[in-house]
C-alpha cells in the first residue's frame, strides 16, 4: 500500500512502524474485553466501550515512550477513525484523519479479514466500507497493491 500510494521512504517507515505498534494499548487489558470488542462490540457496556476506544491513544502514548516520532503516533491514534466520522477516539472524518492513519485503518482491516489475504469476502467488506468506514482512496491503494487495479 505504501508503494501504491507513492509514499516517500520516510512515510513508508512511519507506516510500517505504526503497523507494528498500533495495538500496544491493548496490553494489560482483559482478554475477554479484547475478544468482546471484536466479536460483539454492541454487547459492551459504556465503561468497557470507553476502555476499548481508548486503546489507540494508549498505543500512541506507548509509541512516544519508545521514542517513535509524532507521525507514527498520529497514524496509530487515527487507525480507528472512520471516514464518516463515527470512529474513535476523536470522531475525525474525511481529510481530518491523517493520511497514514487512513492507510493503516485499511491495512488493519485486511489483517483481520476472515480470509487474511485481502480477497474474497473480506475484501468485499472492505470495498463496501469505502466512503463510510474507510477512505475510498485508501481502499483504492489497497486494490492497486493487491491487484494492480484502480486509478490513482
Amino acid at each position: 500500500m505504501a508503494v501504491a500510494s507513492s509514499l516517500e521512504e520516510a512515510e513508508r517507515v512511519t507506516l510500517e512502524d505504526a503497523g507494528w505498534f498500533h495495538d500496544l494499548g491493548w496490553v494489560g487489558m482483559p482478554g475477554e474485553l479484547l475478544q468482546g470488542s471484536r466479536e460483539s462490540p454492541e454487547s459492551l457496556d459504556a465503561r468497557e466501550r470507553e476502555a476499548c476506544e481508548g486503546h489507540p491513544r494508549r498505543s500512541a502514548e506507548i509509541a512516544s515512550e519508545l521514542g517513535l516520532g509524532a507521525a507514527v503516533q498520529s497514524a496509530i491514534k487515527a487507525h480507528h477513525e472512520r471516514h464518516d466520522g463515527s470512529g474513535y477516539p476523536a470522531r475525525l472524518s474525511g481529510d481530518a484523519i491523517p493520511w497514514l492513519g487512513r492507510l493503516l485503518a485499511v491495512a488493519v482491516a485486511v489483517a483481520y479479514a476472515e480470509d487474511g489475504a485481502g480477497s474474497g469476502e473480506g475484501m468485499g467488506r472492505i470495498r463496501e466500507g469505502a466512503g463510510s468506514a474507510f477512505d475510498p482512496e485508501a481502499v483504492a491503494c489497497l486494490e492497486r497493491s493487491l491487484y494492480g487495479i484502480g486509478s490513482k
